[in-house]
C-alpha cells in the first residue's frame, strides 16, 4: 500500500487512499502528493512553488505501465520552468477545471515519451495551458515515439504569449479532438506533425478545433515523413502564414494520403498551402479573407482532387497549382484577384463543374503556360480582365460558359 503524505482528508482525490497503487488501475488526485500548505493557493491561482516535481511523484506512484488516471482538481498548478514528462504506457491525464502554467520561454508543459522506448495509451484531456512569459518554443502537449494517443477537450490559451498547441513527433494514431486555441505567440504552431525516414509518423486525425490568431503562424503544420492525415470540421482564423501547411522538405519526404473537408479557413496567410505531397482531396471547405493564395499546391504534388469548396472574398487567388493531375472539381470561386491559376510546373489539371465569376482579374489564368490542361463545361463570367486567359499548351478549353 502506497502511502500518499500530503492527502488531506477532505481533498479531492483522498478517497482512493483505499486502493492499492500496486494493483489494478485507479484514479488519482495530484492534490494527494502536493504540501497541504499550498492547497489553497492552488485553488485561488495564487501559488508560486512550482509543482512540477509533486506531479511526476504522483505518475511515478503507479507500478510500471498499470492503468493510471491522474486528476487535476479544480485550481491552477503552476509548473514553473521545467515541464511535466510521462515517460511510461497506460495513462489518462485529466483536468476538472484546472490549468497548467509555465514561466519558461521554451519549455513544453506535458512531455509524453523520451524517443527512446515506445509509448502507448495515453490520454490528455480537460486541461487550461497558459504561460506567463512570450514563449518561442514549446507546447502544450509534446508527444514523442506514442502509438494510440488523444488530446481532447483542451484550452490552449495563448494571451500572445503560448508558442504551440500540440506536438506529435514519431506517432501512430493519435485523434486532437475538440480543442481551442487561441492568441498563441506570433510565430506560433496550432499542432505540429513530423517523422523521420527510419519512423514515420502515421495516422493523425485533427477534428472539431478551433485555432484563432496566431499572427505569423500556422495552424496546422505537416512536414516530413508522415502519412494519412483526416482533418475535418476545424476553424482556422488568422493564422499568418497558414491555415494549414503540407510540406514535405523534399521529394524523398512526400507526404502520403491526406484528407481535408469541412473546414473553415478564414483571414490566415495561405489558407491550405501545400508541396511533396501526393494523393490528397480538398473538398468542402469555406474559405474567406485570406491574404494569399486560398489553395496553393506546389508542384512537388500530385494527385490532388479539390472539390466542393467555397472561396470568397479572397485578397489573393483562389487556388493556384503548379502540381500534376489535379482535378479541381464543382468549386465555388468569387471576389478573389485571380480565380484559379494553372502555372508554368502544372500537367495534367483538370477543372470542369465551377462557377468562377465575379473576380477582379482573370476568371482562369493560363498566362503561366501549363501543358495537358483540360477546362470544360465551367461557368467563368463578370470576371473583370477576363474570364479565360490565352496560353498554355496542349489545352481542351471547351463547352465553358462566359457570357
Amino acid at each position: 500500500m502506497t502511502t500518499n503524505l500530503f492527502a488531506e482528508s477532505d481533498s479531492a482525490g483522498s478517497a482512493q487512499q483505499s486502493l492499492s497503487l500496486d494493483g489494478d488501475g485507479v484514479s488519482v488526485s495530484v492534490l494527494d502528493f502536493i504540501p497541504v500548505a499550498l492547497h489553497a493557493g492552488i485553488r485561488a491561482a495564487t501559488n508560486t512553488t512550482p509543482l512540477r516535481d509533486y506531479i511526476e511523484d504522483a505518475i511515478a506512484s503507479r507500478a510500471g505501465d498499470v492503468s493510471m488516471e491522474l486528476v487535476f482538481p479544480p485550481g491552477s498548478y503552476y509548473l514553473g520552468a521545467n515541464p511535466i514528462r510521462v515517460n511510461r504506457s497506460n495513462i489518462g491525464i485529466v483536468g476538472r477545471s484546472a490549468g497548467l502554467s509555465s514561466d519558461s520561454a521554451t519549455a513544453n508543459h506535458i512531455e509524453i515519451g523520451d524517443g527512446v522506448t515506445a509509448r502507448a495509451n495515453i490520454n490528455v484531456r480537460g486541461l487550461t495551458f497558459e504561460k506567463t512569459v512570450i514563449s518561442t518554443g514549446g507546447y502544450a502537449v509534446s508527444m514523442n515515439l506514442v502509438t494510440n494517443a488523444r488530446v481532447e477537450r483542451c484550452v490552449f490559451y495563448g494571451n500572445n504569449k503560448l508558442y504551440g498547441g500540440v506536438k506529435c513527433h514519431r506517432t501512430i494514431r493519435v485523434k486532437i479532438i475538440n480543442n481551442d486555441g487561441e492568441n498563441f505567440a506570433p510565430n506560433g504552431k496550432g499542432v505540429l506533425w513530423t517523422g523521420t525516414a527510419a519512423s514515420h509518423s502515421i495516422d493523425l486525425h485533427v477534428r472539431d478545433n478551433e485555432f484563432y490568431t496566431i499572427p505569423s503562424g500556422i495552424g496546422l503544420d505537416v512536414q516530413d515523413y508522415c502519412e494519412g492525415l483526416y482533418c475535418r470540421q476545424n476553424t482556422f482564423f488568422a493564422c499568418g502564414a497558414a491555415g494549414v501547411s503540407i510540406a514535405g522538405a523534399s521529394e524523398a519526404s512526400t507526404l502520403l494520403s491526406y484528407k481535408i473537408d469541412l473546414n473553415d479557413l478564414d483571414s490566415c496567410g495561405f489558407g491550405i498551402y501545400s508541396n511533396y505531397a501526393d494523393n490528397m482531396s480538398i473538398g468542402v471547405n469555406w474559405f474567406s479573407a485570406n491574404t494569399s493564395a486560398s489553395i496553393r499546391l506546389d508542384s512537388g504534388c500530385a494527385g490532388v482532387v479539390v472539390t466542393g469548396n467555397q472561396i470568397y472574398g479572397n485578397g489573393h487567388v483562389g487556388i493556384q497549382c503548379e502540381a500534376d493531375d489535379v482535378n479541381i472539381v464543382g468549386n465555388l470561386i468569387t471576389a478573389c484577384t485571380d480565380g484559379v491559376v494553372l502555372g508554368a510546373a502544372c500537367v495534367g489539371a483538370t477543372l470542369s463543374g465551377n462557377s468562377i465569376n465575379g473576380n477582379v482579374g482573370y476568371g482562369v489564368n493560363l498566362l503561366s503556360n501549363p501543358n495537358s490542361v483540360s477546362v470544360v463545361g465551367n461557368a467563368v463570367r463578370s470576371n473583370i480582365i477576363a474570364n479565360i486567359s490565352g496560353g498554355g499548351s496542349n489545352l481542351n478549353v471547351v463547352s465553358n460558359l462566359t457570357a
